[in-house]
């Protein structure tokens, strides 16, 4: 029997004020995953305010490592966050080594992140000395992801902070500069570098580099509110944790970032002072409702199309009503209907996560992340029907912007979409189709007229909008008419 995913963290404790392991433990354990603590120190609370009493747990950490080591626990994931002093790295190194490096296992190396708590805007922390910026560079090799800062990420690669945000403030991202100083950082081991929280205008940018291609993506979220402790640690515990749960690089630090955004949204609805940090308790249900191994990526958009630049996953969108792209496709065939046509429309899987059981249109899905829409619509039709035709068999009519809401499976779930609506003449038998049991339960034709009717009366049995409906009969119309307008 397999046992539940787990992970250690190598952080401090800290009892008020939201930061280290008291952010750590509350997330990753609703991330579903067993959450182990290595304390490298005890805090009364966080050094932001003047009053707080710390212990240092440097000299129990041997014995507490090596009783571990003495049980053979194994991880999924290991996540370290601050450390406290240059022997604490060390120690840390050698809990790497144990549980995460050359001693593990063969083929049950967890996934390690690195988050080099060192400073912020410009300036190492005083508690840091030359020596242990030195030495965290020692624990790089043991890195899957290392999560600096812009601080953090010239302090790492002895770069002029000033110098590069003043390029910033020129070029933005474009800049070579980043992937060159993400390039020398990765070259010290990690396989992903995520340089964290680069504000842009309105939004928080977070720059992911991959080792292996050289490649440098950027995935923006919304800036909301003002700054607040320990939102960095609450960055590093939500990407650790979907990423322990198989997702991509890209997918953790989307719904990291997401996460940050709403939970700073709901603070704004509490008096909390900055130092007391986000009031993410409140949010944690977001976690606990997402799969972050299947957790599909959706742009943002404008009403006109256009891409913001932020990037949630296909839950968020849908929990809190984000504009995002999807495509719809009408398969038509003629007939001696009062609207001149039948349609084929899908039967919703009860396994959906919303309109269970419901009759929808012939073939929809959402527009991932980075995706066009000519792109979507083929890759839909294969994946629901089996379908593989010509992207010329379509015919595009434009887009329509739908909204709807409801509560499916217990939750909350609002859909803001802009389609992207295509149709497509094809007489088939329904039996000769391959529909993923998974998305359709059953595909039949029906006649326009009583979708017309459906979709006016607002029938339950069906998911239609009755205005994209009216477009649809009219461009298969147009499409129709003889040339000359002659009809």
């Amino acid at each position: 029997m397999k046992r539940q995913r787990r992970i250690a963290v190598v952080n401090d404790v800290t009892g008020f004020g939201r930061c280290s392991v008291t952010v750590a433990l509350p997330i990753l354990s609703a991330m579903r995953l067993e959450t182990c603590i290595v304390p490298t120190a005890v805090l009364s609370m966080h050094t932001a305010y003047p009053e707080y009493m710390l212990h240092d747990f440097t000299p129990y950490l041997p014995a507490y490592i090596d009783s571990w080591a003495q049980r053979n626990l194994t991880f999924d994931g290991i996540l370290t966050g601050f450390l406290g002093s240059e022997e604490q790295i060390e120690d840390v190194e050698r809990f790497l080594m144990t549980f995460g490096g050359t001693e593990a296992e063969p083929g049950a190396r967890p996934r390690i992140v690195v988050d080099p708590v060192m400073g912020d805007h410009g300036k190492i922390y005083t508690s840091y000395t030359e020596p242990m910026c030195k030495a965290m560079r020692r624990l790089m090799p043991y890195a899957d992801i290392v999560t600096p800062n812009v601080t953090e990420l010239c302090e790492l690669t002895d770069a002029s902070y000033e110098e590069v945000m003043a390029e910033f403030s020129k070029a933005g991202v474009q800049d070579q500069t980043w992937k060159m100083l993400c390039r020398k950082l990765a070259d010290m081991g990690p396989k992903v570098v995520v340089v964290t929280g680069l504000p842009q205008d309105a939004q928080i940018l977070n720059l992911v580099y991959h080792r292996t291609d050289d490649t440098l993506n950027v995935i923006a979220s919304q800036r909301v509110g003002i700054e607040r402790c320990g939102t960095g640690d609450i960055f590093s515990s939500v990407l650790a944790g979907a990423y322990v749960h198989g997702a991509s690089v890209e997918e953790a630090v989307a719904l990291a970032a997401r996460f940050i955004s709403v939970a700073a949204e709901t603070t704004q609805n509490f008096n909390v002072d900055p130092k007391e940090g986000l009031c993410f308790e409140e949010c944690l249900s977001m976690l606990t409702e997402i799969d972050p191994q299947h957790s599909e990526l959706l742009d943002v958009r404008t009403p006109e199309g256009e891409v913001t630049g932020m990037v949630v996953t296909r839950e968020v969108a849908h929990r809190y009503g984000y504009l995002h792209g999807t495509v719809h496709l009408w398969i038509y065939r003629l007939s001696q209907d009062a609207t001149g046509v039948d349609v084929l429309l899908q039967r919703r899987s009860e396994n959906k996560e919303s309109y269970p059981g419901c009759l929808d249109i012939s073939s929809a899905g959402h527009m991932s992340a980075g995706q066009v829409p000519d792109e979507a619509v083929l890759r839909e039709l294969s994946e629901e029907l089996g379908l593989t035709p010509a992207l010329s068999d379509l015919k595009f009519l434009g887009t329509f912007m739908g909204y709807s809401s409801g509560h499916f499976h217990g939750k909350v779930f609002r859909n803001h979409e802009l389609s992207y609506v295509y149709v497509y003449e094809k007489d088939m038998d329904p039996k000769d189709l391959t529909p993923s049991p998974e998305e359709v339960s059953e595909v039949c034709w029906i006649p326009g007229s009583v979708v017309t009717e459906a979709a006016k009366n607002h029938d339950p049995g069906y998911c239609l909008y009755e205005e994209e409906w009216k477009m649809v009969l009219n461009g298969i119309t147009t499409i129709r008419k003889p040339l000359g307008g002659q009809s």
